[in-house]
């Protein structure tokens, strides 16, 4: 329950984020169209939501947190449509798939390392755990 408490919360933190006036300067590397506040903010969303999901190895678990961060990345956008000092941008959904999708090395990472521990994954040379 606290972890789906915790995607709660993260979630809200987005959404009152996104309503709010934007910060003057856009956090952009020169010249390069991502920015790094969707690309970081939809990382962690990623992380999290896997884990409210219960960071299960199936890959039903891994599709459910990447559909349901890209879901709360449409909203969002589709929200920021009807307030005056928003834009919802599809070039906005581009950083945000892009930080969920950096999170996917982390997760399959997570998910090897408890294979291991659980011994169902041999360690790389053909060792045993």
């Amino acid at each position: 329950m606290r972890r789906r408490v915790i995607l709660i919360v993260y979630t809200a933190a987005l959404f009152l984020l996104a309503v709010t006036p934007p910060v003057p300067a856009p956090l952009t590397p020169g010249g390069f169209g991502l920015k790094l506040h969707h690309v970081a903010a939809f990382f962690v969303f990623t992380l999290l939501a896997w884990y409210a999901y219960g960071t299960g190895a199936d890959r039903k678990t891994l599709l459910r947190a990447v559909l349901h961060s890209f879901a709360v990345g449409v909203a969002i956008e589709a929200v920021q449509v009807f307030i005056p000092y928003r834009t919802g941008r599809w070039q906005d959904l581009i950083s945000n798939a892009a930080g969920i999708a950096l999170a996917q090395p982390v997760i399959a990472a997570v998910r090897t390392h408890k294979r291991r521990r659980a011994g169902r994954v041999p360690r790389r040379g053909g060792e045993g755990p």
